[in-house]
């Protein structure tokens, strides 16, 4: 009985907020709001920038797979002719 008292009693003296502690609340839940708004501005730029970065490699390794089978294709040929000269 005694700790229902007695929690009942903290619970009592711990409830009480006076307008200050809630305007005190409210000024950080703002600054919070503002924080969150910030970092979701943050990352909405930072996911542009990894999708412009991303198309800008996938363009690199597109323009470097052209250029490997050309150069592919040139040793193929090369080859050729270099067998072609070892045969006469």
């Amino acid at each position: 009985m005694k700790k229902i008292m007695i929690f009942t009693a903290v619970l009592m003296l711990t409830a009480c907020a006076t307008n200050s502690d809630i305007e005190g609340l409210q000024t950080q839940l703002d600054t919070i709001s503002k924080t969150q708004s910030s970092i979701t501005a943050d990352l909405s730029n930072t996911k542009l920038s990894l999708a412009t970065s991303n198309a800008q490699a996938n363009a690199a390794l597109s323009h470097s797979e052209k250029a490997l089978a050309s150069l592919k294709d040139i040793n193929d040929k090369l080859d050729k002719l270099f067998l072609s000269s070892q045969l006469k």
